[in-house]
């Protein structure tokens, strides 16, 4: 009797307490600021190809990878190695996802880099997603898709390459949180 009561008090502790227990959803790096989105807007003539190079020198979550196509029809490709060529100078903008003062100090900063303006080829593509916008000549509709499952990547330059199959007007989003 004694283990049964034993049983019974640590029940009525643990779930009939009014005492709440937070559970936290977000990625820890959301808190510690270490998470980052960047979008890129896409206007391309068919036939066009345009290349972000991600480059992160730390370990890093891929989160999430959004695609939505208003116009057209996109190819993308993801890929590694290869042959770079042309300058990639234009800075793509990266944004925290915790920009409030309650995230841990000294603030950490941003690692990876994204920028466009040179070219690929070659390499191998590791990742591959079409995307077609609906409609027809007389109206259209957004299509989007996305990547969520998460993967964690090592050190390196990733080519995210973008080909208008038709005339496109797509913008790609991506969420990732840097692990240092």
């Amino acid at each position: 009797m004694k283990f049964f009561n034993y049983l019974k008090n640590a029940y009525q502790e643990l779930f009939m307490s009014n005492d709440a227990v937070l559970v936290e959803t977000r990625h820890k790096g959301v808190l510690d600021g270490k998470a980052f989105r960047a979008f890129f807007d896409i206007n391309l003539s068919k036939d066009a190809i345009v290349v972000i190079k991600f480059t992160s020198p730390v370990n890093f979550e891929l989160h999430t990878q959004n695609f939505t196509a208003r116009v057209g029809e996109l190819k993308f490709e993801a890929c590694v190695g290869g042959t770079e060529g042309g300058v990639f100078d234009t800075t793509i903008p990266a944004f925290g996802m915790n920009r409030t003062n309650e995230r841990p100090l000294p603030y950490y900063e941003q690692q990876v880099s994204l920028t466009s303006g040179g070219t690929h080829s070659g390499g191998t593509t590791v990742e591959l997603v079409r995307i077609k916008s609906g409609g027809n000549s007389n109206t259209s509709s957004t299509v989007g898709g996305s990547e969520n499952d998460e993967r964690i990547l090592p050190p390196g330059t990733y080519y995210l390459k973008f080909t208008a199959v038709e005339d496109l007007l797509a913008v790609y989003s991506l969420i990732w949180e840097e692990r240092p």
